[in-house]
């Protein structure tokens, strides 16, 4: 069983919970209360020794989550995890009438001040955000492995697909989405192999599959998860 067997859920981390509280509603879905000393990756194994629990309660909301108000949707993230370099962050909203919107940064803490409740405003922020931060880890990251396997592209770059995790151009770049953020190490990991291979095999035939399998030999299994994996992403972080 893998990670993507689990119903999607957020992260929350509060200073002022003793225990681990897993939230269940029909407005906000499954929510992981942890207090600081608390590691997010843990959360999938705490959420195994719940599944059947969860499985019946989320049951009782089906066809529920369709009437959930734009609002909620649309809600401002308190916590953020990049799950793919294990990061998390907390987020605080000022409101400011004199400020347009502007997001400063100290360590693990993001400041949005101005007007924080333009919903649209704090999404394209926090994207823009997300891009900077996929620019700083992404790259070095997909060069290493290029220098592992021995496939050697020309350009990185980031962007904001709504519809693609990544991909190659016949001149050699290579485009990862900034989304790659929020999924698990193994899976970016992935990600990147398959773009590299298609630097050889500009296609998926069967010579493209062996070549990826020879690099990773789980590779069809990767695939699949792969599909499955846009309940990593918040919905802050699609553009409409």
């Amino acid at each position: 069983m893998t990670s993507s067997d689990l119903p999607a859920y957020r992260v929350r981390v509060s200073s002022r919970a003793r225990h681990v509280r897993i939230q269940v509603s029909a407005a906000e879905g499954v929510i992981v209360v942890l207090p600081r000393a608390v590691n997010p990756a843990s959360v999938p194994a705490l959420l195994w020794k719940k599944k059947a629990w969860l499985d019946r309660t989320l049951s009782q909301f089906e066809g529920l989550q369709h009437q959930r108000p734009l609002a909620t949707q649309n809600a401002s993230p308190t916590f953020i995890y990049l799950r793919a370099i294990n990061q998390q962050f907390q987020v605080t909203y000022h409101k400011a009438a004199n400020l347009d919107l502007h997001l400063d940064t100290l360590g693990n803490q993001l400041l949005l001040q101005g007007h924080v409740t333009h919903d649209s405003l704090v999404r394209q922020t926090l994207q823009r955000w997300l891009t900077e931060q996929a620019h700083l880890h992404l790259p070095p990251w997909l060069e290493t492995v290029s220098k592992e396997i021995g496939l050697k592209h020309l350009k990185t770059i980031i962007r904001g697909q709504r519809t693609r995790w990544a991909s190659c151009s016949q001149r050699q770049t290579i485009s990862l989405n900034h989304k790659l953020l929020f999924l698990p190490p193994h899976l970016v990991r992935y990600v990147f192999l398959h773009e590299l291979v298609h630097l050889v095999h500009f296609n998926h035939s069967p010579c493209f599959w062996t070549l990826l399998t020879h690099f990773e030999s789980n590779c069809r299994s990767l695939d699949q998860e792969l599909r499955r994996a846009g309940h990593y992403v918040p919905a802050w972080a699609e553009r409409r």
